[in-house]
């Protein structure tokens, strides 16, 4: 996010939502320094915690648009990124707004916010969007929807958790199966730390999955994508972490 901060809007001044715990945390002190390295004319002109208990973040986003900035990461999840989305629409505030991968679900999240108030928002993702048509006839999109009317037809196919642990339990099926015969500890370490661009079925097409004994990412690319109001739309290929 900061590389595209950098690129679309520099010198730009960043107003910064952010959940009070290491996951929150991490994402402001991680985007305030590549961005300081990437565009040392931007400045972060407040950053403001909200903890998990808290009932809304209301007066977060009252005080984080006063600052006029053009920039508004709205590092939240769940509930308070709906919130802050519907609060900065009301308000007024027109700031490019970014979204974590986590929160940028359209049925459970953009939708409480008002799809109207997250438009233009900027998220990106490594894997394909339920209810998207761009993936209305992807053989892997149907396959998990014929899983899900055979194994689980109560759930809910609008809901992208349930793309993602399917899509998730399919890495676990191919490590078991490298696996052979030894199901070991030291075998699936072995196996799950020696993943070569393993493609699986819920990634979009180019990213792949990898990982090392010395490095348990295992995806370091994403496709950046703009809400217009419905949907999702691709900006670009996949961006790399650096």
């Amino acid at each position: 996010y900061a590389r595209l901060v950098a690129e679309h809007t520099p010198g730009s001044r960043v107003a910064v939502l952010y959940q009070n715990d290491d996951y929150g945390r991490e994402y402001l002190r991680s985007f305030k320094a590549e961005l300081a390295r990437l565009d040392p004319k931007a400045e972060i002109v407040a950053a403001s915690p909200y903890e998990v208990t808290s009932p809304t973040v209301d007066s977060q986003v009252v005080g984080l648009a006063s600052t006029n900035a053009n920039v508004f990461l709205n590092a939240s999840t769940g509930k308070f990124t709906s919130q802050a989305i519907r609060k900065a629409g009301e308000l007024g505030w027109h700031a490019q707004q970014f979204l974590p991968i986590g929160s940028n679900f359209v049925p459970t999240i953009l939708k409480p916010a008002g799809l109207e108030n997250a438009k233009g928002a900027i998220s990106a993702t490594p894997t394909k969007s339920v209810g998207d048509p761009e993936w209305a006839n992807d053989p892997a999109y149907l396959e998990w929807l014929a899983f899900m009317k055979k194994y689980y037809p109560e759930g809910d196919i609008e809901d992208q958790l349930n793309f993602t642990g399917w899509n998730v339990a399919v890495l676990m099926t191919r490590v078991i199966e490298a696996c052979g015969d030894d199901l070991s500890r030291q075998n699936l370490m072995k196996q799950a730390t020696a993943l070569n661009n393993l493609a699986l079925p819920g990634l979009i097409p180019g990213i792949t999955v990898n990982s090392s004994p010395d490095d348990y990412r295992l995806i370091t690319s994403l496709r950046p994508q703009r809400f217009d109001g419905e949907r999702w739309v691709p900006m670009s290929g996949a961006l790399a972490a650096q």
